[in-house]
């Protein structure tokens, strides 16, 4: 998946309050390992290890871990590495140690695949993970270990991966790549203020482990190196994940399979992708007031990948969680942040009221499944503009519930203000829909710059569907190389379930658009209704497409509406007279 990475602070899970958000000290959970104090110093030194890069110390390493191993302290004892680069083989520490890295210490893995040693798979894989068969041990291993510390003043552990990777790209490999540092059957590990770089395979893999605590550290890996995760908490509990810098070729963090479970919301009745419950987003607020998160571009970076490919592969259990969802809330603003990578959509103020979005910047693959930029939805009072959003869905999607579930909930999205919004997507740059049963009223967007994008503005709604889509006002759109300016469509959107009642037809009304201007358009508009509940009311004023193979053309059923100075020429259904409900005003 190698995609390039911003500097984040990675947490595996974090419940979102108000009172959290203080701009006093930081909240953390590393306490429940704190640093140990060792009443024993060793430095590998002692036991004849030479920095200069060329010399072999896995004697040296063995040597100082034996004896530790067999030391009396109850306390434990501190290995030592001083500045230099320590060249070994892989090793095994033992419990009530501290691997100390001192300022320009590294320990380098060498890079002698053919005697690498070989260890069991793990039970609850079966066999290793790339290869039938046994596994190479990691470069750093330890198994049954408890009080383990692995700390320094941001010295390095470096996996020399690049023969690894070479065989792994050549198909030469015979058993499964070694990991940089794995912890098994572990408790009570502390990873701090270490770099850890170039890993043949997974980074920093704690397996059957419980009270873990990795903060401050650097995790490095080219963007093409293959299946280098940066973090993989894999069948292990009471973990604590923050303060990082994680640049690597593959997840960031992993772990789909502890992700917490929420309720459907009432609105949709089930979750939007599976039936039944939903994975709660990475940072969630429920029935909360006044909350900010705001910084100085900072990222929340949600690492979608695992889940993208759980998408493209049919394997969800569940609906995807998105990246910041606020439900039941007043008063939120989001500023001046980046978010990044999310595995459904972005950001999904849901059931909220007084929710302002500005200067904040989402970004996701072009390829990535849904990932929405910013998802209104049951809300009211909202403010969403000066943003860049380019992701693989609609970059603003208004929503207000899933055919009956949302009629009963009967709660629409209202008064909402969308502006000064750049960006591209394979889809839709504004959406109204399609879920739209609780009703879409008073929406008004201005000033968008759209580019290679799918569709500029669509309105899309569905038979099933109800509710009223009206009083929304666009104005102000830039195009460039989109496939269809405007389209406002009908038939758009699945179903929850086969109980949507299909006389349950959508109102569509009171639609202007207008002083809109767009070059390499390939169709103008479609712009079609339903048989038994036209589209009426429409308006556009002002709007100009051209084409790079010829004049765009625009075709409509079912609507009623008038078009002013609309070039190429709109179709015959948006020419009506005044009475036929096509009269646009003074809409200059």
């Amino acid at each position: 998946m190698g995609i390039s990475r911003l500097p984040i602070s990675v947490f595996v899970f974090f419940l979102l309050s108000a009172r959290h958000l203080s701009l006093g000290d930081p909240i953390t959970c590393s306490g429940i390992v704190p640093m140990k104090h060792r009443s024993q110093m060793l430095s590998i030194s002692d036991f004849g290890a030479v920095g200069d890069g060329t010399t072999l110390n896995t004697n040296a390493f063995n040597a100082a871990i034996d004896r530790i191993r067999n030391a009396s302290s109850s306390e434990g004892t501190l290995l030592y590495v001083p500045r230099g680069v320590y060249l070994t083989q892989s090793f095994n520490l033992t419990s009530h140690m501290t691997l100390y890295l001192a300022d320009g210490a590294v320990i380098k893995a060498l890079q002698d695949t053919e005697k690498w040693p070989l260890i069991d798979p793990l039970p609850s894989y079966g066999r290793g993970r790339e290869r039938p068969g046994s596994r190479y041990i990691s470069f750093i291993h330890g198994d049954g270990l408890t009080d383990v510390v692995i700390t320094g003043k941001n010295g390095t552990i470096d996996g020399a991966g690049e023969p690894w990777w070479y065989m792994w790209r050549h198909g030469t490999l015979k058993f499964t790549r070694p990991g940089l540092i794995e912890f098994k059957n572990s408790t009570d590990i502390l990873i701090s203020h270490v770099v850890l770089k170039n890993s043949p395979f997974w980074t920093l893999h704690p397996v059957y482990c419980s009270g873990v605590v990795i903060h401050h550290v650097t995790i490095l890996a080219p963007t093409d190196s293959p299946n280098t995760d940066g973090i993989d908490p894999d069948s292990s509990s009471n973990m604590c994940i923050e303060d990082s810098y994680i640049s690597t070729g593959d997840d960031l963090v992993a772990d789909t399979e502890k992700w917490p479970l929420i309720d459907p919301l009432p609105s949709y009745g089930r979750g939007r992708e599976r039936p039944g419950s939903r994975y709660i987003s990475f940072i969630h607020g429920d029935g909360l007031t006044d909350v900010v998160i705001t910084g100085k571009n900072g990222t929340i970076d949600g690492a979608g990948e695992p889940w993208w490919y759980m998408w493209r592969h049919g394997t969800l259990k569940f609906t995807r969680p998105g990246l910041i969802e606020f439900k039941n809330s007043t008063d939120i603003l989001i500023s001046h942040v980046v978010l990044k990578n999310s595995p459904f959509w972005t950001l999904h103020p849901v059931y909220c009221s007084g929710v302002v979005i500005h200067h904040v910047t989402i970004l996701a693959p072009t390829d990535s499944p849904n990932t929405d930029g910013i998802d209104p939805d049951s809300s009211s009072n909202m403010c969403i503009e000066d943003s860049y959003i380019s992701t693989g869905d609609d970059l603003v999607a208004v929503k207000s519930g899933w055919d009956e579930y949302g009629i009963a909930y009967n709660r629409p999205s209202r008064d909402i203000t969308i502006r000064r919004i750049t960006g591209s997507s394979p889809f839709a740059g504004i959406a109204i829909g399609s879920e739209t049963s609780g009703g879409i009223q008073n929406v008004t967007v201005e000033n968008i710059t759209l580019y290679n994008s799918g569709i500029g503005v669509h309105i899309k709604t569905n038979i099933g569907r109800g509710g009223s889509i009206q009083g929304i006002t666009v104005s102000g759109i830039q195009l460039e190389k989109v496939r269809t300016g405007i389209k406002i469509s009908g038939n758009t959107g699945d179903h929850p379930d086969d109980k949507f009642n299909t006389s349950a037809l959508p109102v569509v009304q009171g639609i202007t658009i207008k002083n809109v201007w767009g070059i390499k358009v390939e169709r103008a508009g479609m712009v079609q209704g339903l048989k038994d509940a036209p589209f009426t009311n429409l308006c556009f004023s002002n709007v100009t497409f051209t084409g790079t193979k010829g004049s765009p053309i625009w075709k409509c059923s079912d609507v009623v509406g008038a078009a002013e100075k609309v070039n190429p020429t709109a179709c015959p259904e948006l020419t009506s007279t005044s009475q036929q409900g096509g009269y646009c005003g003074n809409q200059a």
